[in-house]
């Protein structure tokens, strides 16, 4: 799914979970005058289309925009309804079970390295900042939003690579099964181009098993610190009176500007971990790609990229690791140190705020700036390395 979740593609999830909730929202007005909001469909802007190579403009901060956090919309207390899936342990789980419990239930994708990632540490983050005595009233849930990798392998897989295997509850089951709680939660699942595209929702559910709120994960990867400070203050509302409320302030979200026009400096992670800086400078030209360290084959594709660094010719490659979305350092340090003769830097962004302002939409993504701090090209997923070398000595010859 691409991370672009604001483009014409996410009309479908978007129409399909307002629809929804429109209705609920009606069927409950008729009861009692409720003022509430529906989800946002004026949502952030983002860069120009995701879709492999493309010219892009050049114009830093092509991810962010100023009001990119979801603060929740109210669910009226609708009962949730139950399911009964399989975890990533083979267990069969149902919801009822949890009662007594503060549920936040995302739906993710086993397979996804655009937005789900941001909706899982989101949650992460936020059952973290309660602290470990309010924690325990809280239970994380996943349910799968892919229509093909279904099997307990696959959610195992997204359960582990995120480091989040013995943290929640990921649930899964044969497409037949998932569609009826997909659409009991008015989540919208589908492949779109060859893509799989779903509504990136997240419930909190409350204590008696009634839905409280619902937030649309924003795609910033610069968002998580603040946005995951909105959901568990949300979440510290529904803990049981015996709990003492954890002291949960609000961050604000700071619009990234670390783009191709200014010079950026990043922490560089070396064989043996962080030290000194690597330097992203506006004067000369630079093939930027971000990752993490989940990313499927990432140590043989940075193996391959630091053949491509050392060619001729090449420009200063530097790879980005997104660490918004890592648990830790360590497995990107053990992956620099897999590689041998390092020709490409490697940088942290530790805020997700160079990704976003260079337009990163999923990972791996690949940003080529001319010596101007142009963003001239970009290609979303992998490349043949000599594919690589060919589209960026084509663009960096016209754009000379």
């Amino acid at each position: 799914m691409k991370k672009n979740v604001w483009s014409n593609s996410w009309l479908i999830p978007i129409a399909v979970l307002v629809v929804g909730i429109t209705a609920l929202s009606i069927a409950k007005a008729k009861m009692q005058p409720v003022a509430r909001r529906s989800p946002s469909l004026s949502p952030p802007s983002q860069a120009a289309g995701a879709a492999n190579s493309t010219k892009a403009s050049g114009n830093a901060n092509a991810n962010s925009s100023k009001n990119v956090l979801t603060t929740g919309d109210t669910m009226h207390n609708r009962p949730a309804p139950n399911f009964t899936l399989t975890d990533q342990f083979g267990k069969k789980i149902s919801l009822k079970e949890f009662r007594g419990k503060t549920v936040v239930l995302a739906f993710v994708d086993s397979t996804c390295t655009t937005i789900c990632p941001l909706t899982t540490q989101d949650m992460l983050e936020a059952k973290q900042l309660l602290g470990p005595t309010a924690a325990k009233h809280v239970q994380l849930l996943g349910i799968n939003a892919n229509p093909q990798d279904t099997s307990v392998a696959d959610v195992k897989k997204y359960s582990v690579e995120h480091s989040m295997v013995n943290d929640w509850h990921f649930l899964t089951a044969p497409k037949k099964q998932l569609e009826k709680v997909w659409k009991d939660y008015y989540v919208y699942s589908g492949v779109v181009n060859g893509k799989i595209d779903h509504t990136p929702a997240l419930y909190i559910i409350g204590p008696k098993g009634n839905e409280k709120l619902l937030y649309l994960t924003p795609s910033q990867y610069s968002s998580i610190n603040a946005e995951s400070h909105i959901i568990a203050k949300d979440i510290a509302k529904y803990l049981p009176q015996s709990v003492k409320k954890p002291n949960i302030t609000q961050v604000k979200y700071q619009t990234p500007n670390e783009g191709p026009k200014q010079k950026v400096t990043l922490p560089a992670m070396t064989p043996t971990g962080l030290s000194k800086t690597v330097v992203l400078s506006p004067k000369k030209p630079h093939l930027v790609v971000f990752f993490a360290s989940f990313v499927p084959n990432i140590k043989e594709k940075l193996t391959e990229l630091n053949k491509y660094a050392s060619l001729p010719g090449s420009p200063q490659v530097v790879a980005v690791d997104v660490a918004t979305l890592e648990p830790s350092l360590k497995p990107v340090k053990k992956l620099v140190s897999e590689i041998p003769n390092l020709h490409i830097k490697v940088a942290v962004d530790k805020t997700g705020r160079v990704a976003d302002s260079y337009g990163s939409q999923d990972l791996t993504w690949f940003s080529l700036t001319n010596a101007s701090g142009q963003i001239v090209w970009h290609h979303d997923e992998w490349l043949k390395m000599s594919k690589l070398q060919q589209d960026v000595s084509k663009v960096l010859h016209k754009t000379s």
